[in-house]
């Protein structure tokens, strides 16, 4: 017999795995963006320097630019030193351990959900599996981020919207060909 419960601790877990869905799908794109960003500082720097270096050589016989290019040289390895104290090294690295922890409660919650969706777990059951699930994700994100936070992007929270969503969609597309 189902009681009236059922449904909405159902429904709370469901949510809670969404949820947990997102936040990896979102922490994903920030990662990706981290890693763009890092790689393209870079390239420009580097850019930078091999033109303001060849410049030099090229025109060394010139006043100003004997003068400029070996300024500008200075001031682009003083920015780019002041530069590796912004976060998104650590906050690459930090996102790229959180998600490694956090996938495996993920994979648990989804196998999980297939047991509760079916009816083998009790209310109880299912609301010591929640429990114990969020005990874990609290746990993982503890760790991270103590001394920054991770910034709200508009753009890839509707990103991760929409990824999750679609995920969804195509694994109840698969349950539904699975089911027939």
């Amino acid at each position: 017999m189902i009681s009236e419960s059922e449904p909405i601790i159902k429904e709370y877990f469901w949510k809670k795995m969404c949820q947990l869905k997102f936040d990896l799908t979102y922490y994903g794109l920030c990662f990706s963006r981290c890693v763009s960003l890092v790689r393209i500082r870079k390239r420009t720097f580097a850019c930078l320097s091999a033109l303001f270096a060849g410049a030099w050589m090229e025109w060394s016989d010139n006043y100003w630019i004997s003068h400029i290019c070996p300024i500008a040289m200075f001031i682009l390895q003083v920015i780019s030193a002041v530069i590796e104290f912004l976060p998104h090294d650590d906050r690459q690295i930090e996102l790229r351990e959180m998600m490694e922890l956090l996938e495996p409660v993920y994979r648990k919650m989804e196998n999980d959900w297939v047991s509760i969706s079916i009816g083998e777990y009790t209310v109880e059951e299912i609301k010591e599996l929640t429990t114990m699930h969020q005990a874990r994700i609290d746990d993982v994100k503890s760790r991270f981020f103590r001394n920054d936070s991770l910034p709200q992007y508009e753009k890839m929270t509707k990103q991760a919207i929409s990824e999750t969503n679609k995920y969804y969609e195509e694994a109840m597309k698969m349950e539904d060909k699975n089911n027939a």
